[in-house]
């Protein structure tokens, strides 16, 4: 999901090797930079047409989130109803369905405190860490519809900030 040339994160520009940082592709490369992509392996030049702009429908989502390193499994959730809209991975190790189910009640006790302490802001996303998992949550903020992406990873193959950078931008892309 990224590209790394070397050095630090770096600021939005129109060149994607500028200042020799690390620029993460769904949010630094804007279409100007396919120009400048001639001799880059071609997955990277799909990336970054594919991210910038694009919409992408559930199922195509889910699949992105997979793609994430540690992925064992993601589902997007109604949390009004606690039901799941799609999920991908999971298995005999995750049980997609219960944890979905489990983790809307997670949303909603944590949006009745947010209300009963009086904050008004939103909940960009929500960490569970365990011993060997990370649990991610990540609301949706769209019109009516109170959504949250939920990424199980495992969490020796993870990378928490790329997880929640991605998972973001998948988020972003998604057409309901």
């Amino acid at each position: 999901m990224f590209f790394v040339s070397s050095g630090m994160v770096g600021p939005r520009c129109d060149n994607p090797f500028a200042h020799g940082y690390v620029h993460l592709v769904h949010t630094i490369c804007p279409p100007t930079c396919t120009r400048m992509l001639k001799g880059l392996p071609s997955n990277f030049v799909m990336l970054c047409q594919r991210v910038e702009g694009y919409l992408m429908d559930i199922e195509t989502a889910l699949k992105e989130a997979m793609t994430i390193d540690g992925a064992i499994g993601a589902s997007l959730v109604d949390y009004e109803s606690g039901m799941m809209l799609g999920s991908a991975g999971g298995g005999r190790t995750l049980d997609l369905e219960a944890a979905s189910a489990g983790n809307t009640d997670v949303v909603r006790a944590k949006a009745r405190t947010l209300d009963a302490l009086g904050i008004k802001e939103g909940i960009e996303d929500i960490l569970i860490t365990l011993d060997r998992q990370y649990h991610l949550i990540r609301l949706l903020h769209r019109g009516g519809s109170p959504l949250f992406f939920y990424l199980a990873l495992d969490r020796p193959r993870a990378n928490l900030a790329l997880a929640r950078h991605s998972l973001r931008a998948i988020a972003r892309g998604l057409d309901l």
